[in-house]
């Protein structure tokens, strides 16, 4: 211990003062775990509210690529195994009021007691500057009637406006009962399984009905998914290259604190440490302020969190009117990746400094005469 706390004082004081250029680096450690945290915490909490919003809408699987042949025996084998399910009609429509049009998906289902009504997101509901109660038509291009020239379309009131902000989907889905489209617009057939199936389960459906196309939610939203992970890695690598540097301060600064102090720590050779054991401690010491800074780190930016002096950067960095109200989202995996990293990479930048000392034998330093 005392050899430790002895080249610890060799390092971190000159001439019984301080030397602040030795701590500098650890700081910047500090300040770059803390960008790490605020980078890895924003965007995993961003992912999760995404993904938990869209849970609530979206359903287990889909089926898709239904022809009219098997629609049918589709049904019949859903019923004969018991599943939850229910089934959609999907078209690409207009929807008005007055003189505000919007193109949106219009989502038909059986299950909707709407009658004449529509429930539209409030996305929809800001454009078209309408309420609850106001009138909207919906218009089909897709089907319009070139014997007549005639587009069909429907009157409906808004029934209730809902707020899914997610990757616009509010401002892209409106849902009606399909009764009440069933003579006028054709509409694409897909059937939404609501509980979870094995892969066996999955197949089993696949081999049965050759054509369909079955789809785990998630999947829809794959770009989605690659993009949060693409801007993930790029801010993580900014954060990163804050560690990096503050790496290679240490490395400079060790490296020149090393070569200064070469004659003190040839003496302890002398007085019989070995070279290997001068270096292990000196390795030991970086090791340990390296663990020390990030863990100061995580504590002052868990303590802004806890405090919430971190929100107004937040607020303007990912304003809620654009960006989705979410929770920084912290995990103890990530923590412990990013000491790790912070760990090998100030040790793997220390070990070029300490191998200073046994380029030249104590004798020849000592003696003035350092190669």
């Amino acid at each position: 211990m005392k050899k430790i706390l002895y080249i610890y004082k060799l390092l971190s004081t000159k001439n019984g003062k301080k030397r602040i250029a030795f701590f500098l680096p650890w700081l910047g450690i500090s300040i770059g775990t803390m960008m790490l945290l605020l980078v890895d915490g924003i965007m995993s909490g961003m992912e999760k509210e995404i993904f938990t919003s869209l849970n609530k809408i979206e359903k287990e699987y889909q089926i898709e690529s239904i022809s009219n042949s098997n629609f049918n025996d589709i049904l019949n084998y859903l019923n004969d195994k018991d599943y939850d399910y229910e089934v959609i009609y999907n078209r690409d429509v207009i929807i008005s009021a007055q003189d505000h049009y919007m193109l949106v998906n219009m989502i038909a289902n059986e299950n909707l007691l709407l009658k004449d009504n529509i429930i539209i997101g409030a996305g929809i509901s800001h454009e078209l500057k309408v309420d609850i109660g106001d009138s909207v038509f919906i218009f089909s291009p897709l089907d319009i009637k070139f014997s007549s020239m005639k587009i069909p379309n429907a009157a409906y009131l808004v029934d209730s406006i809902y707020y899914t902000p997610v990757v616009d989907f509010d401002r892209k889905n409106i849902f009606v009962n399909f009764s009440s489209i069933k003579d006028l617009i054709n509409s694409d057939k897909k059937i939404l399984i609501n509980e979870p199936l094995s892969k066996l389960e999955l197949a089993e459906i696949k081999n049965q009905f050759t054509g369909i196309n079955i789809s785990f939610w998630k999947d829809n939203y794959l770009e989605l998914v690659s993009a949060i992970k693409l801007e993930k890695i790029m801010y993580s690598v900014f954060a990163y290259m804050l560690i990096l540097l503050s790496c290679l301060g240490n490395f400079t600064i060790s490296n020149f604190i090393i070569t200064n102090k070469l004659r003190e720590i040839s003496i302890l050779n002398i007085l019989g440490f070995v070279k290997s054991s001068i270096k292990s401690t000196i390795s030991l010491i970086m090791v340990f302020f390296t663990l020390l800074s990030s863990v100061f780190g995580v504590f002052i930016f868990n303590v802004l969190l806890w405090t919430k002096a971190i929100d107004p950067l937040i607020s303007i960095l990912f304003p809620h009117n654009l960006f989705y109200n979410f929770f920084i989202d912290i995990s103890i995996a990530n923590i412990i990746i990013i000491l790790v990293l912070n760990t090998v990479t100030v040790y793997l930048s220390s070990l070029i400094a300490i191998n200073t000392i046994k380029k030249n034998e104590p004798i020849n330093i000592i003696r003035g005469n350092q190669v």
